[in-house]
């Protein structure tokens, strides 16, 4: 058993519409690259975005590797408290319900969003942590990001817009009237951007902006916390043998992480919460959150690690 977690699958949706622009002549789709950790060239990339439930609730995610390190991460993009906090060979998990923070060794966490033509909805998002019987198998558990899948798969359908100075503007509309758009720069292969929203409604549903591709990411963005230094400052567990299994157990079903989903994805979870945890006293792990979710985000950023957040209103840009 390989023991591979994936927790949530997000089927979005989506659509966005360029409103009052003229669209150009239709042109040929343009490329771009796999952005897959651990794959062939390019080996380097940052990859920020989210993931929206609502306008105001939803999960963020960080994704960056030099080619030789990577860093993983998915956060309230609220509060960026870190769900998961992985460098690819180990994972720090926030176990709210214990207020702790589990240190899962031979793991590694993925966030992951694809593009598959021959469903009826085509863009994905998920996410889960892996934890193989064979640490060799961990690179079969990568982040990617496959956006150009849904390049090749728009093919003539993706069609140029107008877009602001030194960008382009590309969008794809599929059947039942959603549309999916990618802007970049022309002389830039080293970024671009890829957002989705709903007709009916006036946010992004999935949102991620792509830099660094084959060039060297900041620094900053690969950081992975001193354990021993941030267990000075919050509750650090390091599994023995016996309790691992049982970990393994609430990982893999994805109660350990589920108080802080249902808190960071707002009421569209509360169902799911319910039948996840019965009986749990929200306000208690409401108030838990808060004062724990504090001190491990005062800890990681005494080691300069942040994580940018998000607004929740219509200006979706993230703040720092």
């Amino acid at each position: 058993m390989r023991g591979i977690f994936f927790v949530v699958v997000v089927a979005l949706t989506v659509v966005t519409a360029a409103t009052g622009v003229a669209a150009a002549p239709p042109t040929r789709p343009v490329s771009l690259p796999a952005l897959v950790v651990g794959s062939l060239p390019p080996q380097s990339f940052v990859v920020v975005g989210i993931v929206r439930f609502s306008k105001s609730a939803g999960l963020a995610f960080l994704v960056a590797t030099d080619g030789r390190r990577q860093l993983c991460v998915l956060y309230d993009p609220a509060d960026g408290t870190p769900l998961f906090l992985s460098d690819g060979g180990q994972t720090l998990v926030y176990d709210l319900a214990n207020a702790r923070v589990v240190q899962l060794p031979s793991s590694r966490a993925n966030v992951r969003v694809d593009w598959d033509a021959t469903e009826q909805l085509p863009l994905r998002f998920n996410f889960g942590v892996a934890y193989p019987t064979n640490p060799e198998k961990l690179s079969e558990d990568n982040a990617w990001f496959r956006i150009d899948r849904f390049v090749d798969a728009s093919g003539a359908a993706l069609k140029r817009l107008a877009a602001p100075k030194n960008t382009e503007l590309f969008a794809a509309e599929r059947q039942g009237g959603s549309i999916e758009s990618l802007q970049r720069n022309p002389r830039d292969a080293s970024w671009f951007r890829f957002t989705s929203l709903d007709k009916d409604q006036d946010f992004y549903r999935l949102e991620l902006e792509a830099t660094s591709i084959g060039q060297r990411p900041p620094e900053s963005a690969l950081v992975f916390p001193d354990v021993k230094r941030l267990g000075r400052d919050v509750a650090i567990t390091d599994l023995d043998q016996q309790m691992l299994p049982a970990f393994l157990v609430i990982l893999r079903d994805g109660r350990v992480w589920m108080a802080k989903l249902a808190l960071s994805a707002g009421p569209e979870m509360h169902e799911l919460r319910k039948k996840a945890m019965p009986g749990a006293n929200w306000d208690e792990l409401r108030r838990r959150d808060v004062e724990f979710g504090e001190r491990y985000r005062a800890a990681l950023a005494r080691q300069g690690i942040r994580f940018p957040l998000y607004k929740a209103n219509a200006d979706t840009r993230p703040s720092h």
